[in-house]
């Protein structure tokens, strides 16, 4: 026997159990005055874990309501990447009884009364006052809490967020064997062939008193929901303690991010959680559910890595993980790829420059490789699930792939050639900058010769140049630095103005999509696109992003219902490759990126607009923490710039969409700036004034990365003036070492508050400036507000206010889909005649002869199909027969082509229907669940303009086609269907039929 900690995480909730009463009013009682704790109890075990229990820390840190995660405020010491991983332990947040019957709840018999625990470091006196710890996450302890098992069902256990761990019980009288499973949804999970236990239901291991789920190894898996199944009963037993163990990296929270938007805060520590949850002994894993593919996929750590470093700083940790996958490809041709840019990514962070050149060697193999490929292509493997990219393994190198694979290469030549000559390397800098610029050069060539041809951009088929690129080509595009190709441009608006299609089918490749939104200067559109990419998700019940994910999904689905399976197989619910959101937000919206790496130099340009209004976080360096808070409210913003550090450029807002504009700035109480008369008259300063500590280390942060060329190199104090403005910003240039903090006044009326005290009027202001003016002396007036001119610090392309542009959507705010209505009718059966196929059809287990395709059909292609004959010879009011079989006869045939179940990545197939020009028509599918069985299949429709494959329609939901049903819809072009797997043996499709329209 050994100790064990148990953290209790979560509060039970009495959904469906019944406590008796006083029991319950104690509890009431007690989370009443303190609030639901988490908090560390030793408890004996009588099973041994793999880890150690939780320690080297405590919860000092900052409680984060937005965060799903349990250990955001929990703080280890002194955490390094050679640490073991820990375990903590949780309860559930609810539990629901199937039949409520059989399971009954109650403070077991001669158990301890609930008490009020004491949290680390919280004496007991202030936590019986009522005051919540901070750090705490929902949850609490009921002590000797007891499910009296009174017959066969099944308890269901939702500990209310995905979870790294497994799943346990103790009973000391339990007379039979129960089963139990796990799900990171609400129904028990079921994955692809090669995992070690794909059915997540087994019977647990006994160890004494404690019963536990074991399906691998490892142990862990994603966890959301657990169930205990009692299969037989004789008498009445015993459920104790039903709980999680969980396993978690010692990382500590060194970032954060808050604004005044909770959705977009929430979703910052969501993608630090995700990738938190997979963080293993020696890796960043690639995906929480064992389901065999679970291993460093270095392209999926690029996105997982750089969130990791703006959230935890982890450097070390990160480092391993390069080393780890440096020697893979995984089979992908771009991967090789992101693993430089992770390489670059990390240089840039840190500013470590031994380590960045010991694998310079190693990328520029990869580097050259991706040369020699750029024209010829090899086979890509994979380039994202998204139907544009090929649907992952389906169609790896379709036209839009190949395209996005070569902008990627542009991308990473140019990245990787500014982060070499940051280390001086010149030679390299030259070599990888010419790669960039020929291949550059050639497309540029391509679209000059397009336009003079006069070839207009075609939705149907590919043309030459940049005029062919869809939103992932085009992106990589402008992410290599390629908006000055006028297509490139026009391209870029076109596709970022449409919120349907500037949507990825994941969040993996959403990620370069938004980066590239920002670098074009789109913070509006990129921000709604998170909302519906990342925030759907979150609306859906997510705790962690998802493998892939699409908004229609919300309407079709309750909150944590099983998501479709498809290209990508089982879909994953807690995939870190869906976190590169995390590290967007703080470079963007926060606003803190290095210009030299290591942040030696770096800039704060926050992204405020008429819906945020204010913004604060932190970002991790090597030297020291960098914090920041704007607020347009009440003008009031500060920032901490640590020792070693110089900050290029810190943009005040200037404007907020509110019709409220900046008059004053002033810095620790001294006014620097003033749009008023009299402060134009007063702002002069001369260059010697500068603080000498800005001018020593502008001075020698310049020396120490004179070639640094992401941005030109700062310059000194001397002879530069300390304030700059252009339309964007208010700009305070060279800020040394210190605490700021900066009062800006202002003149308007804030649109967003017409009423009430909350109003400022320009009058009120500018006598607050004129006051100001006679009491403060010092002042400066910018080159700009002198000249006219923009500073020649002026943002570079991409950080400017984005334009206003249409966004497709309905009144109601939902997304605009192309395609009309889809009708479903459950009646008709089989009997198909009368209703369906006067233009033609295709019934599948008849071959030939149950084939007739319309003459305006060129052709139907399948793809991922299986083929069954289930019965050949059925008298049955649901099966389709052939024209002219005779009624009641034995004629029909139980046929279907289904999906590939349970072989990995084949829980979909397509039929793509090809018409010999545009022509209108009704499309109609019909499915049949002819086995039934236990569990009724359930199957999900997508529907995808075949010259484009944007998606046309909502994802549709097939549920309850035991008897038949048809789905029909109309369309005038090719078109793609798409039918996936979601819950039963295999999605099922018996016909196909079309009629005029």
């Amino acid at each position: 026997m050994i100790r064990k900690s148990y953290m209790i995480a979560s509060l039970i909730s009495l959904i469906d159990i019944h406590i008796p009463s006083p029991a319950a009013a104690l509890l009431a009682l007690f989370f009443f005055v303190a609030g639901p704790p988490v908090f560390l109890s030793p408890l004996d075990a009588q099973v041994t874990e793999p880890w150690r229990p939780l320690h080297g820390g405590c919860f000092s840190g900052t409680r984060v309501r937005e965060s799903p995660d349990p250990l955001v405020s929990y703080r280890w010491d002194d955490p390094k990447a050679g640490d073991s991983l820990q375990i903590y332990t949780r309860t559930p947040v609810s539990m629901q009884g199937f039949p409520r019957s059989a399971f009954m709840s109650s403070v077991k018999e001669g158990g301890p009364a609930p008490t009020i625990p004491i949290a680390a470091g919280l004496s007991e006196a202030a936590y019986r006052g009522g005051r919540r710890p901070a750090g705490l996450a929902d949850g609490g302890l009921i002590a000797g809490l007891s499910i009296a098992v009174k017959g066969t069902g099944s308890l269901r256990l939702d500990f209310g967020v995905e979870c790294a761990g497994w799943l346990e019980f103790d009973s000391d009288d339990l007379p039979d064997s129960v089963e139990m499973s796990i799900s990171e949804y609400n129904e028990p999970a079921i994955v692809n062939t090669g995992a070690r236990h794909p059915i997540k239901t087994a019977r647990p291991a006994k160890y004494g008193h404690t019963y536990r789920l074991e399906l691998n190894e490892e142990l862990y898996e994603g966890v959301r929901f657990g169930w205990i199944h009692v299969r037989r009963y004789k008498k009445t037993w015993h459920i104790l303690n039903p709980r999680l163990v969980c396993q978690v990296r010692p990382v500590n929270y060194a970032g954060s991010f808050s604004c005044s938007d909770p959705e977009l805060t929430r979703i910052w520590y969501t993608g630090a959680y995700t990738v938190r949850l997979n963080l293993l002994q020696h890796y960043f894993g690639a995906i929480l559910m064992e389901r065999s593919d679970r291993q460093s996929w270095t392209g999926d750590a690029y996105p997982a890595q750089a969130a990791a470093l703006a959230a935890f700083g982890n450097d070390d940790f990160i480092r391993a993980n390069i080393r780890i996958t440096a020697g893979q490809d995984n089979g992908i041709a771009s991967y090789p790829l992101y693993w430089v840019l992770s390489l670059v990514d990390y240089y840039r962070y840190t500013g470590d420059s031994s380590f960045f050149r010991e694998y310079t060697g190693n990328a520029d193999k990869k580097l050259e490789r991706a040369y020699r490929h750029y024209d010829t292509l090899p086979s890509l493997g994979f380039m994202g699930w998204d139907e544009r990219l090929g649907a992952g393994f389906e169609h790896p190198d379709a036209p839009e792939a190949q395209e996005t694979y070569r902008m990627l290469c542009i991308h990473v030549w140019r990245k990787m050639a500014a982060a070499v000559l940051a280390t001086g390397d010149t030679t390299l800098a030259t070599k990888y900058e010419g790669y960039a610029v020929s291949k550059s050069r050639e497309l540029f060539n391509a679209d000059e010769r397009a336009a003079a041809s006069g070839i207009i951009s075609s939705e149907s088929a590919p043309v030459s140049g940049a005029f062919s690129f869809g939103i992932h080509a085009v992106s990589e595009a402008v992410n290599a630095d390629l908006l000055q190709d006028p297509v490139v441009a026009a391209r870029a608006k076109k596709w970022f103005a449409d919120r349907l299609n500037r949507l990825s089918y994941s969040p993996f490749n959403q990620y370069f999509i938004i980066q590239a939104m920002a670098s074009a200067g789109r913070y509006k559109e990129a921000l709604r696109t998170i909302k519906d990419q990342w925030g759907g998700q979150l609306r859906y019940g997510g705790t962690s992003f998802f493998e892939v994910y699409r908004p229609s999904w919300n309407t079709i689905l309750q909150k944590n219902d099983p998501p479709p399976n498809n290209q990508c197989g089982y879909t994953s619910l807690a995939h870190p490759w869906g976190a590169g959101v995390t590290k967007w937000l703080s470079e963007n919206i926060l606003g803190i990126r290095p210009s030299i790496p290591g942040f030696k130099n770096f800039v704060i340009l926050p992204h405020l607009d008429g819906h945020l209004t204010w913004v604060r976080g932190e970002m991790p360096t090597p030297s020291g923490i960098i914090s920041a808070s704007f607020d347009s409210r009440n003008g009031i913003n500060r920032f901490f710039i640590p020792p070693g550090l110089l900050a290029e450029r810190i943009g005040i807002p200037r404007t907020t969409g509110t019709g409220r504009k900046i008059v004053t700035v002033a810095v620790n109480g001294r006014l620097l700036w003033s749009n008023t008369a009299a402060g134009k008259n007063a702002q002069q300063i001369a260059p010697e004034q500068a603080p000498e500590q800005g001018k020593e280390q502008a001075k020698e942060n310049t020396k120490e990365n004179a070639k640094e060329n992401e941005v030109d190199a700062p310059p000194v104090w001397k002879g530069l003036r300390t304030v700059a403005e252009d339309s964007s910003y208010i700009y305070l240039l060279q800020v040394p070492p210190g605490d700021y903090s900066v009062k800006c006044a202002y003149e308007g009326i804030n649109k967003q508050n017409r009423t009430g005290s909350s109003i400022v009027r320009s009058t009120t202001i500018r006598s607050m400036a004129t006051r100001s003016m006679a009491t403060r002396s010092m002042a400066t007036r910018s080159v700009a507000a002198r000249s006219g001119s923009a500073p020649s610090t002026a943002p570079r392309p991409g950080e400017a206010r984005s334009e206003k542009t249409r966004s497709a959507e309905t009144p109601s705010g939902d997304l605009a889909y192309p395609l009309p209505g889809i009708t479903l009718d459950r009646l008709t059966g089989g009997d198909w005649r009368k209703k369906y196929g006067k233009d033609g059809y295709e019934l599948f287990g008849y071959g030939a002869a149950g084939r007739s395709w319309p003459s305006y059909v060129e052709d139907i292609q399948y793809h991922g199909e299986e083929r069954v004959v289930w019965d050949s010879a059925v008298n049955d009011s649901r099966v389709l027969t052939l024209p002219g079989s005779t009624p009641g006869s034995n004629s029909g045939k139980a046929a279907a082509i289904i999906t590939g179940d349970p072989a990995p990545t084949r829980q979909t197939f397509t039929i793509d229907v090809r018409l010999k020009k545009e022509h209108p028509y009704y499309l109609t599918l019909y499915f049949l669940d002819w086995e039934g069985g236990k569990e009724p299949r359930r199957s999900a429709l997508e529907l995808f303009d075949l010259g484009t494959l944007n998606i046309l329609a909502p994802v549709g939901m097939i549920r309850n086609y035991r008897q038949g049903r048809y789905v029909r819809f109309r369309f005038y072009k090719s078109v793609r269907v798409r039918i996936d797997q979601v819950r039963g043996v295999n999605a099922a499709l018996s016909g196909i039929f079309f009629d005029p329209r």
